[in-house]
């Protein structure tokens, strides 16, 4: 329907499976405005910041536009990559 959007990681957990599989040794460590499955705001994450100030998310070029990252689903894509 108009208006509704939907929030897909796929890339987001290619890209820290692959992260994390450039390891031999060592910690990855992933910082970032985040959330768990338990916590997942129903309507999305998407976000817009403009003069350090949180505002609607409207790709018009005159804020930035941010989501938080689900670092559960990033822990669950690494752990199924084996």
């Amino acid at each position: 329907a108009p208006g509704e959007r939907a929030e897909i990681g796929r890339p987001r957990d290619a890209a820290w499976t692959g992260a994390v599989g450039c390891l031999t040794a060592g910690l990855a460590v992933a910082v970032d405005y985040a959330h768990g499955r338990g916590t997942r705001p129903p309507f999305g994450t998407l976000t817009g910041f403009r003069g350090g100030r949180e505002v609607r998310p409207v790709p018009d070029g005159s804020r930035d536009l941010t989501a938080h990252v689900a670092l559960d689903a990033c822990a669950a894509a690494v752990t199924e990559a084996g």
